[in-house]
């Protein structure tokens, strides 16, 4: 928020810009049990909405890309999620290149990613 803040000055005179905040599924999960990530990742659904709504006549893209699980080592001391339930970072690199590639005429203003198949191990 504070870096956006800083540098939508120089967005709004030229005339374009993109700020895209990463937040997390969990934001929206009302069944989520961890209350404490649920309050920090909600943050930058609520700010994106209404940042959106003042930028957006100035040609700036708004939006927030909401995975799931990200296997990552900044995770690494907690125990392991199944790897088939986790998104990849090249997911959330993939949405992050969406929002950036979608056409002026449109703004793709929050994306939820998650797995698109669970394996199942037969025995």
């Amino acid at each position: 928020m504070i870096l956006a803040q800083k540098l939508l000055p120089a967005m709004i005179a030229k005339g374009e810009g993109a700020v895209i905040n990463i937040g997390s599924v969990s934001g929206i999960d009302r069944r989520s049990q961890r209350r404490s990530l649920l309050r920090v990742k909600v943050r930058p659904d609520r700010f994106h909405a209404v940042l959106y709504d003042e930028v957006r006549e100035h040609g700036i893209i708004v939006s927030v890309i909401l995975p799931g699980f990200v296997d990552t080592t900044v995770d690494s001391a907690k125990p392991a999620v199944r790897p088939e339930q986790n998104d990849s970072s090249d997911d959330v690199a993939q949405a992050v290149h969406y929002v950036l590639s979608s056409p002026s005429t449109s703004c793709p203003v929050e994306i939820t990613v998650r797995p698109a198949t669970i394996a199942v191990s037969v025995s």
